[in-house]
């Protein structure tokens, strides 16, 4: 992970795909310029891991380009099972974030990736400041929860079981 040089283009790419992404157009613009001032784009290198699986959580991250992928039960000998697959717009790293909790999947770029991250203090400032915003990542969580859960079930049900209970 490189922290990019930004210019004042980079910050209005930020607000457009904000606005153009239908999950993030519920944060006002006064309030995400307020928290751009420490807003910083990363540069991360195909198959880095941006973060991995039950990892404590510190980061909010918007993709500006390139591909992640999400991944789950990620070990030296077991290559785990993907779930996802995010390009510019999408978002990760909420639901940790949202409920004070460790990381539910690794995220690894599929290749060259430039983020956006957003502190925790950033992200909750974000939440705080915007009702509609943090509801909506509240759903998305779930749903991607949900959808994990389907796969994991399929991949490996007595894995499934166990992220249940947790």
């Amino acid at each position: 992970m490189k922290r990019v040089e930004t210019a004042t283009g980079d910050f209005k790419k930020l607000a457009e795909l904000v606005r153009g992404t239908q999950f993030l157009e519920h944060i006002k613009v006064g309030k995400l310029q307020k928290v751009c001032r420490s807003v910083a784009l990363y540069q991360f290198d195909t198959d880095e891991t941006i973060f991995k699986q039950n990892q404590r959580a510190d980061n909010f991250y918007i993709i500006y380009k390139g591909t992640v992928r999400v991944t789950l039960n990620k070990t030296l000998f077991n290559k785990g099972l993907d779930v996802a697959t995010l390009h510019q717009g999408n978002f990760f790293g909420e639901a940790a974030l949202l409920y004070n909790t460790t990381r539910s999947a690794a995220c690894i770029c599929q290749t060259p990736v430039q983020a956006f991250v957003f502190s925790s203090d950033d992200f909750q400032i974000l939440c705080q400041s915007n009702y509609k915003f943090r509801q909506v990542l509240k759903q998305v969580a779930v749903e991607r929860l949900l959808d994990t859960q389907k796969k994991l079930k399929e991949w490996d049900p007595k894995a499934a079981g166990r992220l249940k209970k947790e």
